[in-house]
Parts: C-alpha cells; structure tokens; sequence
C-alpha cells in the first residue's frame, strides 16, 4: 500500500472530530431519505434509483456507525463515569440503586400524568368509556407512585428515629401498593370491555406506530427486568416502585395491540386476541398485587 493510501487508512480506521461528524450526519440523512422513498406510493422512477443508492450508502453507513461505537463506547463510558462521579448528584445516581429507582419513578410520575390528562381531556371531548377507563387507571398510577416517592424520601431525611417504625412503614406501604395493584384492574376492564363493544383503541400514524413499538418492547423488558432485580433489595418501597412500573408497561402492551390491529388488522376479528391480551394484563397485575399482599403479611408478622 502507498504511502498515502497508509495516511488515509489510518485517518479512517479511528476517525476524529468532523470525520465523526461527517459519518453520523450522512448515515442519519441517507436513513430518512431510504425510509421516505419506501413509504412513497406510486414514486417516479428516478426517485426509486435514488431510493437504492440511498438503501446502499445507509447501509454501508450504519455498519461504519456501529464499528466506530463499538471502538469508542468503551472509553466512552469510563470518561462519562469518571465524571458522573465527581458530582454528588450524578454520583448517587449512578452508585445508589434506591436513588436511581425513585429518580426513574419521578420521570414516569411525569408521564403517567401527562398521560392521565390526555386521557381525560379526549374521553370528556369524545365521551369515551374507553379513554375514561384509562385516565382513571393512570390517575392511581400516579397517586400510587407519587405516594411512594413522597414516603421514600421521609425515610431517606430520617422523620421516623426507630428503625422497627420505620420498617413498619415500609410494609404498610407496600402492603398498600399491593391493595392498589389488586384492585387497578377494574378500571383496566372496564375499557377492556369498551374497546371490544365499542371498537375503541389507540391509532396511530404509519411512521409513528412503529417508534411507539419500540418503546413499548424497551419499556416491558426494562420493567420486567428491574421487577426481577428489585426482590434483590432489601428496600420495600424500591420494589414497590419497581412493580408499579411492569403494572405501567403492561397497559402499554395493550395499547400497542390496540393500535397495531388498527394499523394492520384489515379485516382480521380482533375481538378474542385483545379480550386474551387484556385478560393477560389484569391477571399479571392482580397476581402482582396478591404477592404483594403476602408479602407484606410476612413481613409484619416477622417484625413484632
């Protein structure tokens, strides 16, 4: 290889600054630009020739992409906890499961909420069992959650001297958020029922459904994920929170059906598989709630 051919391959083998820059940049524009030319029905021919060198030069750079993370992640993120480590707040954040756990709970507060009032403002616009049914249900979700962040934080300022208090706290809380889980599912059936009467769901745009998926698959993993990781904490309230969250990223299963047998379903009877997927929902969450319950029996028979 030529001199200059070793210059430019060393150049590109560990790209820098604008080169970086130049590589997302144009990896991004020739993505969208592939994703618009396959949803224009009826394109002109010169833009399905362009549609190919797109799909070609966007694959060529997501492959790029991904060799350069995968060079520079690692570095990356030791720099990245190095100085999360030097603020107190990041630093507790990253080293303390508790705080992160509320800290995450205060986010999905913010959107269960959000949420809620959507919700409400359509079913009281459209006069929707449906939409009623579900800000009802992210009403309890956010007093459930914000109940629990306010207690959390009582106990982390020390309000309670006696740590048997405190942990007789903890349980009737707990025991508490399990009451809450058990019963949730009766607004969650009451738009279950609504939407198979009804024909009622969520919908959504072509290119957006597609975004919302991939949310919803990233929220139930994570939810089932930080669910299973909890039991290992020794805090009732973290797994309280924690569980409240799946019982969260279930519902959003059931929207998601909804909206993709509105995208997709053409003239499939969806009736049977969203009364299942919505059965499967409330039966999680009350079979969550129950162990919840005898959990914080146990526990309070354990603290006398």
């Amino acid at each position: 290889m030529s001199r200059n051919g070793m210059r430019f391959w060393q150049k590109w083998k560990r790209p820098t600054g604008w080169r970086l820059v130049l590589i997302y940049t144009m990896t991004l524009l020739t993505s969208v630009g592939a994703i618009l030319v396959a949803v224009w029905q009826k394109a002109p021919l010169w833009v399905s020739l362009l549609g190919y060198f797109l799909y070609g030069t966007a694959a060529v750079g997501v492959g790029y992409s991904v060799y350069t993370l995968v060079i520079y992640i690692p570095g990356l993120k030791g720099r990245i906890i190095d100085v999360m480590k030097r603020h107190r707040f990041t630093a507790r954040l990253l080293e303390n499961y508790g705080f992160r756990t509320v800290m995450e709970a205060c986010l999905s507060l913010i959107g269960n909420l959000g949420y809620a009032v959507f919700n409400g403002v359509v079913a009281i616009v459209s006069r929707s069992v449906w939409y009623g049914a579900l800000a009802t249900y992210y009403i309890l979700l956010t007093l459930l959650r914000s109940r629990l962040i306010l207690h959390h934080r009582k106990l982390a300022k020390g309000n309670l001297e006696d740590e048997r208090a405190q942990r007789r706290s903890e349980i009737s809380r707990y025991r508490m958020c399990g009451a809450v889980l058990v019963a949730m599912p009766l607004c969650l059936s009451a738009a279950i029922v609504q939407m198979i009467v009804a024909d009622q769901g969520y919908s959504y745009g072509e290119l957006t459904i597609y975004v919302v998926a991939a949310y919803t698959f990233f929220k139930i993993t994570r939810g089932i994920m930080n669910a299973v990781r909890a039991r290992q904490n020794p805090d009732l309230t973290v797994k309280a929170l924690r569980n409240v969250g799946l019982a969260d990223a279930m519902v959003s299963v059931l929207a998601l059906q909804t909206a993709m047998f509105d995208a997709f379903g053409g003239e499939l009877n969806t009736d049977l598989a969203n009364a299942l997927t919505g059965a499967g929902v409330c039966a999680v969450t009350v079979c969550v709630g129950i162990y919840m319950l005898i959990k914080a029996k146990k526990e309070r028979n354990e603290n006398k």
